[in-house]
Protein backbone atom coordinates (compact mmCIF):
# COMPACT_ATOMS: atom_id res chain seq x y z
CA UNK A 1 0.00 0.00 0.00
CA UNK A 2 0.99 3.76 -1.05
CA UNK A 3 0.06 6.87 -2.29
CA UNK A 4 1.69 9.79 -4.28
CA UNK A 5 0.56 13.15 -4.97
CA UNK A 6 2.17 16.49 -6.17
CA UNK A 7 0.77 20.13 -6.97
CA UNK A 8 1.96 22.65 -9.38
CA UNK A 9 1.78 26.78 -9.19
CA UNK A 10 1.12 27.66 -12.52
CA UNK A 11 1.51 31.07 -11.26
CA UNK A 12 4.67 30.61 -9.59
CA UNK A 13 6.79 28.39 -12.36
CA UNK A 14 9.12 30.47 -15.70
CA UNK A 15 7.41 29.91 -18.74
CA UNK A 16 10.70 30.61 -20.45
CA UNK A 17 12.63 28.57 -18.36
CA UNK A 18 10.45 25.35 -18.89
CA UNK A 19 11.14 25.64 -22.68
CA UNK A 20 14.66 25.62 -22.90
CA UNK A 21 15.98 22.47 -23.96
CA UNK A 22 18.91 21.73 -21.19
CA UNK A 23 15.39 22.13 -18.48
CA UNK A 24 12.52 20.21 -20.16
CA UNK A 25 15.57 17.37 -21.22
CA UNK A 26 15.63 16.61 -17.62
CA UNK A 27 12.13 15.87 -17.52
CA UNK A 28 10.47 14.76 -20.94
CA UNK A 29 11.49 11.77 -22.87
CA UNK A 30 11.90 11.52 -26.48
CA UNK A 31 8.45 9.39 -26.60
CA UNK A 32 6.73 11.94 -24.34
CA UNK A 33 8.20 14.41 -26.93
CA UNK A 34 6.24 12.45 -29.79
CA UNK A 35 3.44 11.92 -27.53
CA UNK A 36 2.85 16.03 -27.27
CA UNK A 37 3.41 16.58 -30.98
CA UNK A 38 -0.12 14.38 -31.40
CA UNK A 39 -3.43 16.56 -32.40
CA UNK A 40 -4.79 15.67 -28.75
CA UNK A 41 -2.28 17.81 -27.27
CA UNK A 42 -2.78 21.34 -29.73
CA UNK A 43 -4.51 23.02 -27.57
CA UNK A 44 -2.18 22.32 -24.20
CA UNK A 45 1.12 24.77 -24.25
CA UNK A 46 4.14 23.32 -23.76
CA UNK A 47 5.24 24.61 -20.26
CA UNK A 48 2.10 23.29 -19.12
CA UNK A 49 2.87 19.95 -20.67
CA UNK A 50 6.00 20.00 -18.75
CA UNK A 51 4.74 20.68 -15.42
CA UNK A 52 1.87 18.04 -16.20
CA UNK A 53 4.34 15.46 -16.15
CA UNK A 54 6.68 16.93 -13.56
CA UNK A 55 3.40 16.33 -11.54
CA UNK A 56 2.95 12.98 -12.48
CA UNK A 57 6.73 11.74 -12.14
CA UNK A 58 6.95 13.33 -8.65
CA UNK A 59 3.64 12.28 -7.65
CA UNK A 60 4.80 8.15 -9.04
CA UNK A 61 7.92 9.34 -7.54
CA UNK A 62 6.99 9.57 -3.73
CA UNK A 63 4.62 6.30 -4.16
CA UNK A 64 8.23 4.71 -4.64
CA UNK A 65 9.91 6.30 -2.12
CA UNK A 66 7.79 4.87 0.60
CA UNK A 67 8.38 1.46 -0.43
CA UNK A 68 12.33 1.80 -1.79
CA UNK A 69 13.57 3.92 0.56
CA UNK A 70 16.74 4.59 -1.27
CA UNK A 71 14.92 5.59 -3.98
CA UNK A 72 16.70 8.71 -6.57
CA UNK A 73 14.52 11.51 -8.14
CA UNK A 74 15.27 11.08 -11.76
CA UNK A 75 12.19 12.08 -13.69
CA UNK A 76 13.14 11.01 -17.36
CA UNK A 77 12.84 7.27 -15.82
CA UNK A 78 9.53 7.37 -15.06
CA UNK A 79 7.95 7.95 -18.73
CA UNK A 80 4.13 8.61 -19.23
CA UNK A 81 2.81 6.40 -21.73
CA UNK A 82 -0.93 7.49 -21.79
CA UNK A 83 -3.07 10.69 -21.47
CA UNK A 84 -6.69 11.10 -21.87
CA UNK A 85 -8.00 14.41 -21.76
CA UNK A 86 -10.82 15.51 -20.00
CA UNK A 87 -14.41 15.48 -21.97
CA UNK A 88 -14.75 19.41 -20.20
CA UNK A 89 -12.08 21.48 -22.17
CA UNK A 90 -11.72 23.87 -19.16
CA UNK A 91 -11.94 23.80 -15.44
CA UNK A 92 -12.93 26.98 -14.19
CA UNK A 93 -11.28 28.72 -11.25
CA UNK A 94 -11.71 27.28 -8.23
CA UNK A 95 -14.33 30.05 -6.20
CA UNK A 96 -14.35 27.70 -3.47
CA UNK A 97 -10.30 26.78 -1.45
CA UNK A 98 -10.88 23.85 -0.58
CA UNK A 99 -11.53 20.91 -3.03
CA UNK A 100 -12.07 17.28 -2.11
CA UNK A 101 -11.84 13.81 -3.73
CA UNK A 102 -15.96 13.73 -4.86
CA UNK A 103 -15.74 17.97 -5.66
CA UNK A 104 -14.71 17.57 -9.60
CA UNK A 105 -16.43 15.17 -12.32
CA UNK A 106 -14.83 12.35 -14.10
CA UNK A 107 -15.66 14.20 -17.23
CA UNK A 108 -12.46 17.08 -15.88
CA UNK A 109 -9.70 14.82 -14.96
CA UNK A 110 -6.92 14.14 -17.33
CA UNK A 111 -6.08 10.60 -16.46
CA UNK A 112 -3.41 7.96 -18.02
CA UNK A 113 -0.76 5.99 -17.14
CA UNK A 114 3.23 5.48 -16.29
CA UNK A 115 5.77 3.50 -16.85
CA UNK A 116 8.32 3.38 -14.17
CA UNK A 117 10.85 0.16 -14.69
CA UNK A 118 8.35 -2.75 -14.19
CA UNK A 119 5.97 -1.12 -13.22
CA UNK A 120 2.51 0.80 -14.38
CA UNK A 121 0.93 3.48 -12.20
CA UNK A 122 -2.22 5.25 -12.91
CA UNK A 123 -2.81 9.31 -12.51
CA UNK A 124 -5.41 11.54 -12.20
CA UNK A 125 -4.73 15.28 -12.66
CA UNK A 126 -6.96 18.42 -12.17
CA UNK A 127 -5.68 21.47 -14.47
CA UNK A 128 -6.79 25.07 -14.82
CA UNK A 129 -4.80 28.14 -15.56
CA UNK A 130 -4.11 28.61 -11.26
CA UNK A 131 -2.81 25.22 -11.28
CA UNK A 132 -1.76 21.32 -11.91
CA UNK A 133 -3.11 18.85 -9.24
CA UNK A 134 -2.41 15.13 -9.64
CA UNK A 135 -2.97 12.19 -7.65
CA UNK A 136 -1.23 8.49 -8.31
CA UNK A 137 -2.35 4.98 -7.56
CA UNK A 138 -1.04 1.42 -9.01
CA UNK A 139 -4.42 0.58 -8.92
CA UNK A 140 -6.85 2.30 -11.82
CA UNK A 141 -10.29 2.62 -10.37
CA UNK A 142 -8.46 4.75 -7.16
CA UNK A 143 -10.60 2.60 -4.28
CA UNK A 144 -10.61 3.79 -1.15
CA UNK A 145 -8.26 6.72 -2.01
CA UNK A 146 -9.04 10.50 -0.74
CA UNK A 147 -7.80 13.86 -2.09
CA UNK A 148 -7.64 17.25 -1.43
CA UNK A 149 -6.18 20.83 -1.80
CA UNK A 150 -6.75 24.45 -1.14
CA UNK A 151 -5.40 27.53 -1.55
CA UNK A 152 -3.59 29.16 1.34
CA UNK A 153 -2.89 32.88 2.74
CA UNK A 154 0.64 33.07 3.36
CA UNK A 155 3.35 30.64 1.66
CA UNK A 156 6.20 30.07 3.73
CA UNK A 157 7.43 26.76 4.00
CA UNK A 158 6.03 26.73 7.57
CA UNK A 159 2.61 27.87 7.68
CA UNK A 160 2.65 25.43 4.00
CA UNK A 161 3.64 22.48 6.26
CA UNK A 162 0.98 23.88 9.10
CA UNK A 163 -1.65 24.06 6.87
CA UNK A 164 -1.41 20.60 4.92
CA UNK A 165 -1.16 18.98 8.24
CA UNK A 166 -3.98 20.41 9.68
CA UNK A 167 -6.01 20.12 6.39
CA UNK A 168 -5.28 15.76 6.00
CA UNK A 169 -5.86 15.70 10.16
CA UNK A 170 -9.79 17.61 9.57
CA UNK A 171 -10.63 14.88 6.72
CA UNK A 172 -9.26 12.00 8.66
CA UNK A 173 -10.96 12.76 12.41
CA UNK A 174 -14.10 11.75 9.98
CA UNK A 175 -12.88 8.20 10.17
CA UNK A 176 -11.52 8.16 13.54
CA UNK A 177 -13.52 10.39 15.25
CA UNK A 178 -12.29 9.48 18.97
CA UNK A 179 -9.07 9.18 18.54
CA UNK A 180 -5.91 11.24 19.02
CA UNK A 181 -4.32 11.76 15.60
CA UNK A 182 -1.15 13.56 14.99
CA UNK A 183 1.60 13.18 11.82
CA UNK A 184 5.27 12.37 11.88
CA UNK A 185 8.03 12.75 9.55
CA UNK A 186 9.67 8.92 8.97
CA UNK A 187 13.47 9.71 8.98
CA UNK A 188 13.19 9.76 4.63
CA UNK A 189 10.66 12.54 4.69
CA UNK A 190 7.24 10.97 4.14
CA UNK A 191 4.58 11.95 6.42
CA UNK A 192 3.65 9.50 8.95
CA UNK A 193 0.07 8.84 10.44
CA UNK A 194 -0.36 8.09 13.84
CA UNK A 195 -3.22 7.25 16.36
CA UNK A 196 -3.12 7.03 20.00
CA UNK A 197 0.93 6.97 19.76
CA UNK A 198 1.08 4.42 17.25
CA UNK A 199 1.88 4.46 13.28
CA UNK A 200 -1.51 3.45 11.45
CA UNK A 201 -0.10 2.48 8.37
CA UNK A 202 -2.13 4.29 6.77
CA UNK A 203 -0.30 5.66 3.50
CA UNK A 204 -0.33 9.42 3.66
CA UNK A 205 1.38 11.71 0.83
CA UNK A 206 1.73 15.69 1.32
CA UNK A 207 2.39 18.43 -1.38
CA UNK A 208 2.30 22.01 -1.67
CA UNK A 209 3.31 24.65 -4.01
CA UNK A 210 3.40 28.89 -3.75
CA UNK A 211 -0.36 28.94 -2.57
CA UNK A 212 -1.32 25.85 -2.40
CA UNK A 213 -1.32 22.79 -0.21
CA UNK A 214 -2.47 18.96 -0.83
CA UNK A 215 -2.80 15.71 0.44
CA UNK A 216 -3.72 11.69 -0.28
CA UNK A 217 -4.42 8.73 1.81
CA UNK A 218 -5.58 5.53 1.12
CA UNK A 219 -7.36 3.71 3.45
CA UNK A 220 -9.24 0.42 3.07
CA UNK A 221 -10.61 0.02 6.93
CA UNK A 222 -10.73 1.78 9.64
CA UNK A 223 -8.69 0.79 12.46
Amino acid sequence: MSIGNDIISLNAINPHRTKQVRFYSKIVSRSELKLYSTQEFSGMSFENFVWLLWSVKESVYKFQKRIFQDLKFSPAKIEVEKVTFPKKKSVPKFKILECKQDSFLKEEFHTGSVRFGNHIFYFKSIMNEELISTIVSNDEKFENTWWGFKSIDCNNYENQSKEVRTFVLNELKTFFPKNRLHIRKHKIGYPVLVKEGRDTKIPVSFTHHDRFVGYSFLIKEVL
